[in-house]
């Protein structure tokens, strides 16, 4: 593992000098009977670009075009914006549709979604399988990224694998936490869509479709209102380091103090926090501890709900970092599944 230090996250090799995640066309549906294929349409630039299918609206269609080196946007946006001045029929997966805009994403963070679907029964710790998927596909999309960021030990990006109650299905989280990973995680991605993967030797079939379930900046994140009361649903297996030693309970000088130093390293310098000492205190909780397996060691956490109340000089920055954590994940090991939250109600129960 490497030393992990702000410029080296937001080096020009890595964030390729370029203010653009993607681009998302938009398609209506048209009763047209004939249209040029797609690829034929978009601008050929000589790289590498994919299309991704996005969500599941019925009335438009959305495309992420994915490609493994984000500085081209800007060029790519150009040409597109050229031809969207006069009617456009395209051809895609067998169906013919009008482009009728562009969407630009700027965001730095996202929380994605893909359905898996198992041949059989998964294995309920799948931490590390989830993990090398991921960094499977960001290396098919970007193979110097990919090794650049694999051994850092922040990582910028979180993972949480959900099973369904119902039905052979599971559903991949995967949290980003900047802008410059979208584009060839979903770029390496797209290559096996609707195809059958190995899930710890277990054939899966990926879903057609990707959901961009939420996405935000850090700017948006800091102008939140505060709250001094906060609750925190911990949704898989979460704890901290503390001492040299495993710290299953999720106290508020661990969570947060964690969150803080991790949006420091990802945020822009104007938004850092400064280093404080805690003030919180935790006043009601509902946890469990659980236990799940990764590589040859078993790991031991929380999860359940925790009410935090803090007084009013520390709750601009506690309200903002909970609704960070949603998308960076909480304490250990949250490239492997672990420390998954979501900001829950007073009195709130397991997860649904």
């Amino acid at each position: 593992m490497t030393s992990t230090t702000k410029s080296d996250l937001q080096s020009p090799e890595i964030a390729f000098q370029t203010d653009f995640a993607g681009l998302i066309l938009v398609l209506k549906p048209s009763n047209a009977t004939s249209a040029m294929p797609l690829f034929q349409w978009l601008p050929d630039l000589g790289i590498s670009l994919s299309v991704v299918t996005l969500g599941n609206n019925i009335n438009l269609t959305k495309l992420f075009i994915a490609i493994d080196s984000p500085e081209y946007y800007p060029k790519i946006l150009q040409e597109i914006c050229c031809n969207l001045s006069k009617l456009i029929l395209v051809e895609w997966q067998d169906n013919i549709y009008e482009v009728t805009g562009i969407e630009v994403d700027k965001s730095p963070l996202h929380i994605l979604q893909i359905p898996i679907y198992p041949s059989r029964k998964l294995p309920q710790s799948l931490g590390l399988a989830i993990h090398a998927l991921c960094y499977h596909w960001l290396h098919l999309g970007n193979p110097n990224l990919s090794e650049k960021i694999h051994g850092q030990n922040v990582s910028p990006i979180t993972l949480s694998l959900n099973h369904c109650k119902s039905g052979n299905k599971v559903y991949l989280k995967i949290g980003l936490l900047q802008k410059y990973l979208l584009a060839p995680l979903l770029c390496g991605l797209a290559s096996e869509i609707s195809r059958e993967i190995l899930i710890a030797g277990i054939p899966c079939k990926l879903g057609s479709r990707v959901e961009i379930l939420q996405s935000s900046s850090f700017e948006q994140l800091s102008q939140i209102p505060p709250e001094t009361s906060i609750v925190l649903e911990f949704l898989s297996l979460t704890s901290f380091r503390q001492n040299k030693v495993t710290q299953p309970f999720p106290l508020p000088s661990l969570v947060f103090g964690g969150l803080l130093r991790r949006w420091n390293i990802f945020s822009r310098p104007e938004l850092e926090f400064p280093t404080m000492e805690w003030e919180g205190i935790t006043s009601a909780f509902d946890l469990k501890t659980k236990t799940t397996k990764l590589k040859a060691d078993w790991e031991i956490g929380s999860v359940g709900w925790v009410r935090y109340h803090f007084p009013e000089s520390q709750a601009q920055i506690s309200t903002t970092l909970a609704h960070f954590a949603i998308f960076a994940g909480v304490g250990r090991k949250t490239a492997m599944g672990m420390g998954e939250v979501r900001i829950g109600e007073w009195g709130v129960g397991s997860r649904e």
